[in-house]
């Protein structure tokens, strides 16, 4: 997931998908809401983290669709 922006535990997201993975011509236009759970820095590449988000949209409605898109968190400086 890129981020652009400072995360902290506890905190609410918002992050939106942007390509399918099937299909990269074409743009999505879902949003969903989270709350970052962990952090942790990605192994190998330094300065690359991983983030757990608790949804607070529909899980099962959520999941289908994260498996079918590529997604970003929406950062407040675009």
């Amino acid at each position: 997931m890129e981020t652009g922006c400072s995360l902290a535990i506890g905190e609410e997201v918002e992050f939106g998908l942007s390509l399918p993975a099937e299909a990269p011509e074409e743009k999505g236009a879902y949003r969903f809401s989270g709350q970052v759970v962990w952090i942790r820095e990605s192994e190998p590449e330094p300065k690359r983290y991983c983030i757990g988000l608790s949804f607070l949209t529909p899980f099962r409605e959520t999941n289908k669709i994260l498996a079918e898109f590529r997604y970003r968190l929406i950062s407040e400086e675009i």
